[in-house]
């Protein structure tokens, strides 16, 4: 998803949520579209990026493994609690794997773990079901706060490569297709001696 895309979808929940609902307080992206270091961004309410000033990155990110603290907008926490999820590769092996961590009852700071070997992080708390990566930003969980102005939801979501593995029939249908061209040009090359 594009910036504007998640721009258009964070104003319309801005706007759209009926008097006494729950509204949005801000949006955590997370990007893990390279071998690097995953990525990190942070909107409000109004489509606002804040990741400058509600995200902080600690210093025991390295490689793959993302670690940082994300300051909710205007909202506080009823209890401590964590939850867990996992992107799965389409062969149903496990890829990448998010914890979030609310620090406590009256805070408003989630310690967040990502990582693209998850072999680096280990599942706590709620474990939510895994999802099948499919290279777009997809939606992980979301969290509802109680303080503040009034309740508000903070949204998760990640975008990881995916890892595109040709099946074995394509490969099949790839190598007929040679054979057929090189059967083709065989058949209709000139001979060097000519008959006269």
């Amino acid at each position: 998803m594009n910036r504007k895309l998640i721009f258009a979808v964070l104003v319309a929940i801005g706007l759209f949520v009926p008097a006494g609902r729950t509204a949005f307080a801000g949006v955590v992206q997370i990007d893990d579209l390279s071998e690097g270091t995953p990525t990190v961004q942070a909107f409000s309410n109004g489509g606002t990026d804040i990741t400058a000033t509600n995200i902080t990155i600690l210093p025991d990110t390295t490689g793959e493994f993302l670690h940082f603290t994300f300051t909710s907008v205007d909202q506080t926490f009823a209890n401590s609690f964590t939850r867990t999820r996992d992107l799965l590769e389409l062969n149903g092996s496990l890829s990448d794997r998010l914890v979030v961590t609310a620090t406590g009852a009256g805070s408003s700071v989630y310690d967040i773990k990502f990582a693209s070997d998850p072999s680096l992080l280990t599942a706590a708390g709620d474990i939510v079901p895994a999802l099948i990566e499919d290279g777009t930003s997809q939606f992980m969980f979301d969290i509802t706060t109680t303080g503040g102005p009034q309740p508000g939801t903070d949204n998760f979501f990640v975008r990881s490569d995916l890892d595109v593995v040709p099946e074995p029939a394509s490969l099949v249908l790839l190598g007929v297709g040679v054979l057929g061209l090189g059967a083709y040009g065989w058949c209709h090359r000139r001979w060097p001696f000519a008959v006269v």
